[in-house]
């Protein structure tokens, strides 16, 4: 079959029998006090694992992880320890680089975790040497960290120039799934939650033209409440400008939530957007609202969702998860995307694609490519 795709795949990488890969993966599960508590990003790593060590190559791994915890060091011990369920796999924890190479060449495992990547200075910005080193770990580069090709890190872009590089099968799949989001089917519902202003909002702005529906939630309808001139009581706003919030409040295809589940002090009560009062706080979108956002879902031909549509980690989930609920009951091509979103959904295997990844997501959306894409399509 002939490769389509701007990179070289898995298909492409031919015999590996006895080679070192050094494969990019996304790995960053979230955890507390050393506890997974969502799987989603491991599993949808083994697969690309499975495939290398079933062509014969030993595989490296190089990953990050992050934790909600300020007091703990974020660590991939316990994502070590979860893929010993399923891989015999070697966790070396060191940030020495001699203490590193003499592990892996002890070691006889087919498969190497290595500590947390961002532990190194060299990751983030992207430094020659570190590159260099982390190329010498194997043969072959594979790139399976789709929600961080966003970033120019050192394992995203810096080894690609260094190695023959290849994308992984949930790269791959990340990739073909948003790409349909480019040039999409109508009607195209586009719904955007969160809380992340100054990335968001511009985002949304994007979509004004290729969209039928655009829905605006979480947070950031805040902001354009704000802007079209209703009163938003005590609900976060930013101080500053946030670009393409005119342009969105005054381009007439936003559809604007008629109700809203309002906070105040420890009451939680529905109300009209005409009616917010002064001490009160927008927490999720109304029942009204609800029910006319699901009925543009059930007659669409596409859907994209990025981000929770209330303020879930206070409780407000209900909207979030009846949006789900109606897009898994339409006939829709339907995305999902966004580790927020994901985090406060129960089921989503109706769900027509369930992206890993949020900030790369977007960019994807808004640019059509990645630096980490960029890096593997210059090797073609």
């Amino acid at each position: 079959m002939t490769n389509t795709l701007p990179f070289k795949t898995l298909d492409d990488i031919g015999s590996i029998d006895g080679k070192r890969v050094v494969l990019r993966s996304e790995l960053n599960a979230p955890q507390s006090h050393g506890v997974i508590v969502d799987a989603t990003r491991l599993e949808r790593a083994l697969p690309t694992i499975h495939e290398l060590i079933a062509k014969g190559g030993r595989v490296v791994i190089l990953a990050h992880a992050s934790t909600a915890q300020k007091d703990e060091q974020p660590s991939l011990k316990p994502v070590a320890e979860w893929l010993q369920n399923y891989l015999d796999v070697a966790f070396v924890d060191n940030k020495e680089i001699q203490e590193i190479l003499k592990g892996l060449e002890e070691n006889t495992s087919n498969v190497v975790l290595l500590q947390n990547t961002r532990q190194w200075d060299g990751e983030e910005s992207n430094d020659p040497e570190f590159a260099q080193f982390l190329a010498s770990l194997g043969d072959i580069y594979v790139n399976d960290a789709f929600p961080v090709a966003h970033r120019s890190h050192a394992s995203i872009v810096g080894i690609p120039p260094l190695l023959p590089s290849y994308a992984g099968r949930q790269f791959e799949n990340e990739y073909r799934a948003l790409s349909k989001v480019l040039n999409p089917t109508h009607p195209f519902v586009f719904i955007l939650g969160g809380a992340k202003f100054e990335t968001k909002i511009p985002i949304a702005a994007s979509f004004i033209e290729r969209s039928d529906i655009l829905f605006v939630g979480g947070a950031l309808i805040n902001a354009l409440l704000k802007e079209k001139g209703y009163s938003v009581g005590k609900s976060f706003i930013p101080q500053d400008t946030i670009p393409g919030l005119t342009e969105l409040a005054q381009s007439g295809k936003v559809l604007m939530p008629t109700d809203v589940i309002i906070s105040e002090g420890n009451t939680a009560y529905k109300t009209s957007i005409d009616s917010i009062p002064s001490n009160g706080i927008i927490s999720d979108i109304g029942p009204d609202t609800i029910r006319n956002l699901a009925e543009h879902i059930a007659h669409a031909s596409f859907v994209v969702w990025n981000g929770p549509l209330g303020n879930v980690e206070k409780g407000f989930t209900d909207a979030t998860s009846l949006i789900a609920e109606a897009m898994r009951r339409s006939p829709a091509d339907t995305i999902i995307g966004g580790g927020d979103s994901l985090a406060f959904i129960s089921n989503t295997d109706e769900i027509g694609f369930v992206s890993t990844a949020g900030g790369a997501m977007l960019e994807f959306l808004a640019k059509g490519t990645l630096p980490g894409i960029k890096a593997l399509e210059q090797l073609i």
